[in-house]
């Protein structure tokens, strides 16, 4: 093909995490690398992270992963395993990898209040959990994903990376086989086509934002994102459109979370302290709302009543007083999800929180039964004086009362922070087409395709993202170069 407007030995699609390390890996071995970047800054949902995932001990590692994946689909396949395998062979060198980078770790963050988020394991019952110790890059930037986005920007940038940004990538351009030679992107109106020499690398996310795919993927009526807005799927059809093989598809790791008519994002909502409940439509409780790792604590708004043909919980209410209000924002990402208040007021004043003298007042305002949400509140309440919750488990140090007016509430949706879902690649990171063989050429890294499922290990996309990232970008810039 004539008429390139670039040429690179690598080109990278996307410039969060895995992007990032997949550029700076393949730059340092000599090769030249072109990164193409939606946005105008990158970072995408790495920014938005806490931590990233090193194991500790091989073995330990490989038993818990393992364990997880066997608890989720009943048995692991030998190709699964050489996919996780490889993950925590590399993965174990993140710290080590940073530090090479010139960054400094310390231990990773445990947020406030509920749903809980670990600081190590998000399953620490599960064997081998010892060794999932958590990590966050230390710098100024308030949380250790954006400081580790701001080491990897700067790396790229000495070893002579090319970052493209406000670029998007629409095509891969290929030959027979299919063999990519190429990616199709469009900037400020104009089309560009970028010769790649030795391989093309997809790091561009999930599709948090493509209404379509959720709706293929997800059911039940309504699944707001809380991820980078440019999370639209363009890695997922790309491949697709080559013949690429999808796997964990449906899989994502979320929160609930409310979702303003005047916003693209949705907020996700974390309590400060004990004193609140879920209810559905009908205002009843139907979990145990603090015993839950944080990142699944959206699957069980998504229940389907199959008696009443509807979905009860979506959307449902965080139901809460006074207390809760006082604690702290209930936004816990301020500074990345755009400003929400340290009162909560100014949510109050534009209705986002709903406010109410009473219980019965509440649901009032917010179209539920009065007398169901005040038997609700009453024996939640009841069990705060027992010591303990006979319908969901919650335990006496997750107990307190909801009592001190006025008395809030909160539409919730479950909401994703990160789809998992895409093209299925294998230990070295190659694409595989749905004939099982890899595409030629063509890589991948980082959520899109990740190897987590619908059990996530918090942190441990982060850690994908660094994991394989080296991985592609080593053996992509290993391929024999094109004429």
């Amino acid at each position: 093909m004539v008429g390139w407007d670039y040429t690179a030995d690598v080109v990278v699609v996307g410039f969060g995490a895995a992007g990032a390390a997949a550029a700076i890996t393949a730059a340092e071995t000599g090769v030249k690398v072109i990164v193409l970047e939606k946005s105008g800054t990158g970072g995408g949902n790495t920014v938005m992270s806490a931590a990233f995932v090193c194991p500790t001990n091989r073995e330990e590692a490989l038993r818990y992963i393992m364990e997880l994946k066997r608890i989720e689909k009943g048995s692991v396949s030998g190709e699964e395993a050489k996919i996780i395998a490889a993950f925590v062979d590399e993965a174990i060198e993140n710290v080590k990898w940073i530090m090479k980078l010139g960054g400094e770790v310390e231990p990773g963050p445990i947020l406030p209040g509920y749903p809980r988020q670990p600081v190590g394991a998000g399953f620490p019952n599960i064997i081998g959990a010892e060794s999932m110790k958590r990590y966050r890059v230390s710098g100024e930037e308030p949380r250790g994903g954006a400081s580790l986005f701001k080491l990897l920007a700067e790396n790229a940038k000495r070893l002579g990376v090319n970052v493209l940004f406000n670029t998007t990538a629409k095509e891969l351009i290929a030959t027979e086989g299919p063999e990519v030679i190429g990616v199709l992107a469009e900037r400020e109106g104009r089309e560009l086509k970028i010769r790649a020499r030795r391989a093309v690398i997809l790091a561009c996310g999930g599709y948090e934002y493509d209404e379509e795919l959720k709706s293929q993927f997800f059911h039940g009526h309504q699944y707001p994102a809380i991820g980078a807005v440019t999370n639209t799927g363009d890695g997922v059809r790309m491949a697709m459109k080559l013949g690429a093989a999808l796997w964990h598809m449906g899989c994502a790791a979320g929160y609930p979370g409310f979702k303003p008519l005047e916003t693209p994002y949705a907020f996700p909502i974390r309590m400060w302290l004990p004193s609140f409940i879920y209810v559905d439509k009908y205002a009843n409780r139907f979990m145990n709302e603090t015993n839950i790792e944080a990142h699944l604590s959206w699957i069980p708004f998504t229940y389907f009543d199959p008696v009443k043909l509807e979905y009860p919980r979506m959307p449902c209410y965080v139901i809460f007083d006074e207390t809760n209000r006082e604690a702290g924002p209930l936004c816990p990402h301020r500074a990345v999800y755009g400003e929400w208040s340290m009162d909560n007021i100014v949510e109050i004043e534009k209705g986002w929180i709903v406010q109410a003298s009473s219980v019965d007042g509440l649901a009032k305002k917010i179209g539920l039964d009065p007398a169901q949400l005040v038997k609700t509140v009453e024996k939640y309440n009841n069990y705060c004086v027992k010591g303990f919750d006979e319908d969901f488990g919650r335990s006496g140090q997750d107990l307190m009362p909801i009592e001190k007016p006025p008395y809030y509430a909160i539409k919730l949706w479950p909401c994703i922070l990160n789809t998992q879902g895409g093209p299925k690649r294998n230990e070295k990171a190659q694409v595989i087409h749905i004939s099982g063989k890899p595409i030629k050429r063509l890589y991948s890294a980082g959520e899109l395709g990740s190897l987590w499922g619908v059990i996530y290990q918090s942190a441990g996309n982060i850690a994908e993202c660094l994991a394989f990232g080296r991985i592609a970008g080593r053996n992509a810039a290993a391929e024999e170069p094109m004429e």
